[in-house]
């Protein structure tokens, strides 16, 4: 039975197999992404950590960053980057509800924080997606400190984030998905 994780978002995730959709766990306002390299869908909780969906089961992996432990991420984008093998976990809120622009690879085991020449600015609600094409992470909107939508363009290159400039591009929101 093929399963997808279609949505969370407070209530919680589902999969549907062709003739029902039903909860499958419930763990509020989550980013997650499918980990091609590990068989995985991967989900970024920010009260609990990791968890991954093998298509029948949650398991909660490895332990959060000590920084983490009183000071959590909650609103991030989270991205696979196939040109590393690990899954980007990008920006949000800590637990006073202030911006971070801080960058961390999941591994699969661990968590590793990448400090970058160049980030974007402080944000939450932004979204992220791998062109495989390019083998870069694009990064999109969000809302900044000032809580409005951006809409800004940036590329993680694995050393670091250029800022794009398109001729066009879509305008400002937050809280939006992206695919490729």
């Amino acid at each position: 039975v093929m399963v997808a994780v279609l949505y969370s978002f407070w209530i919680g995730t589902y999969t549907w197999d062709g003739t029902t959709l039903k909860i499958v766990r419930s763990l509020g306002h989550t980013p997650m992404i499918y980990d091609p390299v590990r068989s995985r869908v991967v989900s970024y909780d920010s009260g609990s950590g990791i968890w991954e969906w093998d298509g029948t089961n949650w398991t909660q992996q490895g332990p959060v960053p000590a920084s983490w432990i009183d000071a959590w991420e909650d609103h991030p984008a989270f991205a696979y980057d196939g040109t590393r093998g690990t899954d980007l976990l990008v920006g949000g809120l800590d637990s006073d509800r202030l911006l971070v622009d801080e960058s961390w690879d999941w591994n699969g085991t661990r968590w590793a924080e990448r400090i970058p020449f160049a980030s974007p600015p402080r944000r939450d609600d932004h979204a992220m997606v791998y062109d495989s094409l390019r083998k870069r992470i694009l990064l999109f909107g969000g809302t900044g400190p000032d809580y409005l939508a951006k809409n800004d363009t940036w590329e993680w290159t694995g050393a670091g984030w250029i800022q794009r400039f398109p001729q066009t591009s879509p305008p400002p929101r937050a809280f939006f998905g992206m695919a490729y």
